[in-house]
């Protein structure tokens, strides 16, 4: 009754056999009066319209009433409820349908009591095949499947220490295949060389195997700045290994360079202390 009455004229009169029966808590009984009382209200009830749009991130819906109302020629419309929702990121990739389609169905739930005691018509400026948009429905009620990455995982890092140097590079498939990958370094380097070596070897390698797409992750903040051109390579053995990196770039349609904390990158970190050592 609380919900109704802001649509119904003179609720309390109307609703008075309700009210008898609810102080009758003890000796409840439904008889005919109440019945015919429901149906007076039922038929009492107003017609709801609901206005649905939706961007490419966010759907809305505003819950109206229209009503004569004094001094006005024409019927007013009045806002009852709004709804408004951000949509998280594969929600985003549905089409406009799916969206509309999408802010109904959240609308209905949230506003279940006005959506099974009035009939509401759905306004939209969006053209909608009646056909298609009862498809489109029956496909929005299902959970999508879980999406897999398309692309490779690297992590690298390179080592030095008084035993020598080396460099470590774990690779993660798109369905969760693993591979190692050590390299001893027998030439004259810098920690940050150790770093370049591991990159640039792993990228040979990824070459090699025909991977088109790959992340890249290291834990040397300085090597990633570098190969992403925010930083100028400092010394001209580092400009050498930035170069030889922006070529083998060419052979990729998609490829990133991200920086992690050691911790995140540890297999690659003990690869790389292993292969460090000399037997």
């Amino acid at each position: 009754m609380a919900a109704l009455s802001r649509f119904i004229s003179k609720p309390g009169e109307k609703g008075l056999p309700f009210f008898k029966l609810l102080k009758k808590a003890d000796k409840f009984v439904w008889d005919d009066e109440a019945s015919k009382v429901l149906e007076e209200l039922k038929a009492d009830q107003e017609t709801l319209y609901l206005y649905i749009s939706a961007t490419t991130h966010v759907v809305s819906t505003v819950l109206v009433v229209e009503r004569q109302e004094p001094g006005h020629a024409y019927a007013v419309q009045r806002p009852v409820y709004y709804v408004s929702k951000v949509l998280s990121d594969s929600k985003t990739r549905y089409t406009q349908v799916q969206k509309l389609l999408y802010v109904v169905l959240i609308s209905s739930r949230n506003l279940h009591h006005y959506f099974q005691a009035h009939k509401i018509f759905v306004v939209s400026s969006f053209p909608i095949d009646s056909a298609n948009f009862m498809a489109e429905w029956t496909e929005i009620q299902k959970p999508p499947s879980p999406k897999k990455p398309e692309h490779w995982t690297m992590y690298y890092d390179g080592a030095l220490n008084l035993e020598g140097a080396g460099v470590g590079v774990h690779f993660i498939s798109p369905k969760g295949e693993q591979l190692n990958y050590v390299l001893q370094i027998h030439c004259k380097t810098t920690n940050n060389g150790a770093e370049c070596e591991a990159l640039i070897h792993g990228l040979r390698i990824v070459v090699s195997l025909g991977i088109k797409r790959i992340l890249t992750y290291s834990d040397s903040k300085v090597v990633i700045q570098q190969v992403n051109k925010n930083w100028d390579c400092a010394k001209d053995s580092m400009d050498a290994y930035c170069a030889e990196n922006h070529k083998l770039e060419a052979h990729f349609n998609g490829l990133e360079f991200h920086h992690v904390p050691m911790d995140h990158n540890v297999t690659a970190n003990i690869l790389s202390k292993l292969s460090s050592k000399r037997a």
